[in-house]
């Protein structure tokens, strides 16, 4: 059974108070919760309203396709995503391998920290089975005797 406008609006405010989602699409609350009843439906500013805000697919909240529920963020979820974008490359490729993948940290004689980090089940496929990762440590005078 797919789900109505109002259900998917519902599911896109996650969380949030009613007051709380209509203040941020800049609506009263009796006009969220006829959405949600599918009394009504948004107008074309609400809808752009979801998409910049939310990241909704104003096509998914219409009509179910687009963009699905199960892509849509938890706040959790868009706070790392914000966190992740504004990180530079070389930080992106080892929090990828770290957060994706998991991983063993060795430190080398000459100081630096090598990451190898093998992928798990259908992760391999998906980014490319193993990362090699150099990175260097922050003491790199008297590292020599470091065993690693």
């Amino acid at each position: 059974m797919s789900q109505t406008v109002g259900q998917r609006i519902r599911h896109t405010r996650g969380t949030r108070g009613v007051g709380e989602f209509a203040e941020l699409l800049g609506v009263n609350r009796k006009t969220i919760t006829r959405w949600e009843s599918d009394e009504a439906l948004p107008d074309g500013g609400s809808l752009l309203a979801l998409k910049e805000i939310f990241k909704v697919d104003p096509a998914w909240v219409l009509t179910g396709s687009g963009v699905g529920s199960a892509e849509l963020l938890s706040a959790d979820e868009q706070v790392l995503l914000d966190g992740y974008r504004a990180l530079d490359a070389a930080t992106k490729k080892r929090m990828l391998a770290f957060m994706m993948l998991g991983g063993e940290n060795t430190t080398q004689p000459s100081g630096s920290t090598k990451q190898v980090v093998k992928a798990k089940s259908g992760a391999q496929a998906a980014w490319g089975g193993v990362f090699n990762i150099e990175t260097r440590g922050k003491d790199e005078q008297g590292s020599k005797g470091n065993k690693g």
